[in-house]
């Protein structure tokens, strides 16, 4: 039976490039849902701190993906990358992140020939699978 995964990102870019990839090393692994709020990115970079609000955002967005039977989530963008901390805390499924400080494991072997940027995804794939 398929997983289904959330993925929260903040620029369209990571929409266009980490299903695809997802889909690719691990075809029907996966039913994939998107969640872009390019508002998350903008306000970081606006007050230059993660702020309160954009906490509370995203944590709306990962109880809703939980609620509507979600497996994981996949935090898709570093700048809200300390917000999966507090995420982990309330929710009852796994929250990764795109970056290497909150999900990245070496120890989880890559099989596979892909930019060490994208190498979470493939631990994310390994870990669920």
């Amino acid at each position: 039976m398929r997983k289904k995964i959330t993925i929260i990102h903040t620029t369209m870019a990571t929409v266009q490039t980490i299903p695809p990839l997802i889909h690719q090393i691990f075809p029907e692994a996966f039913e994939i849902v998107n969640v872009m709020d390019d508002s998350l990115l903008n306000e970081i970079k606006d007050r230059g701190v993660l702020t309160k609000a954009v906490t509370e955002r995203f944590i709306q967005y990962v109880l809703t993906a939980q609620n509507h039977g979600s497996d994981a989530v996949l935090v898709a963008c570093s700048s809200i990358g300390d917000c999966a901390t507090t995420a982990r805390s309330i929710l009852s499924i796994p929250v990764f992140c795109r970056y290497p400080k909150a999900a990245y494991n070496p120890a989880i072997p890559c099989p596979f020939k892909v930019p060490a940027s994208s190498r979470v995804g493939i631990s994310f794939g390994c870990v669920l699978l």
